[in-house]
């Protein structure tokens, strides 16, 4: 069983090619990612990369590759695996991710289903904490996405959100995690006593 299982849907206000070609367009996906880089591409379908993670007092900066393994045009659906290691030594991650875009109301919604392995000091903070940062990441990348796709003229531009270039911060979200855990023992504190 993976680590973190993610799923996540945004409708983008722009039509399913334009947000299907997106997402086979490995720099445009992760210029809309926080704290990833785009390293180069060792052919037409494995890509090179680079992320920085920050989760509570741990910070990694994971560098790998990701192939894309499946594409089906028709479907609008392609299937990623990826894995990459701590630089410094300190974990590793694997990811097995699906895709897809589906036409609907007003645009095309973006569709992510993806199974993430990690070992390291990372997961000593649970997967509530993991998971509290992965969709923080994922609202910054679809507010960037949404952004960059839903343009009307692309000889008009819509300014992009501030990409930050700092590991994704996770400060509250562990504030947040112990508050949550606290609340939690009080609970079953008191439900023992009745």
């Amino acid at each position: 069983m993976p680590t973190l299982e993610i799923q996540e849907r945004v409708v983008i206000k722009a039509p399913v090619e334009r947000v299907w070609k997106f997402l086979l367009d490995p720099p445009r996906v992760v210029e809309c990612l926080p704290g990833a880089n785009f390293d180069g591409a060792e052919s037409d379908t494995v890509f090179l990369g680079h992320i920085k993670v920050k989760v509570g007092p741990v910070a990694t900066n994971f560098a790998g590759k990701a192939t894309m393994a499946e594409i089906d045009e028709a479907a609008h659906r392609v299937r990623i695996v990826g894995e990459g290691k701590d630089k410094s030594g300190a974990g590793t991650a694997r990811l097995e991710m699906t895709g897809r875009v589906t036409a609907v109301d007003g645009g095309a919604e973006l569709a992510v289903d993806a199974g993430v392995d990690l070992t390291g000091k990372i997961v000593t903070f649970g997967r509530g904490l993991i998971k509290s940062v992965s969709a923080q990441l994922f609202k910054e990348f679809s507010a960037r996405a949404q952004a960059m796709l839903e343009v009307e003229s692309a000889a008009e531009p819509a300014p992009l959100p501030a990409k930050k270039e700092e590991a994704i911060g996770g400060i509250s979200l562990l504030l947040r995690a112990i508050a949550s855990s606290i609340a939690g023992f009080f609970r079953r504190l008191f439900r023992r006593r009745r």
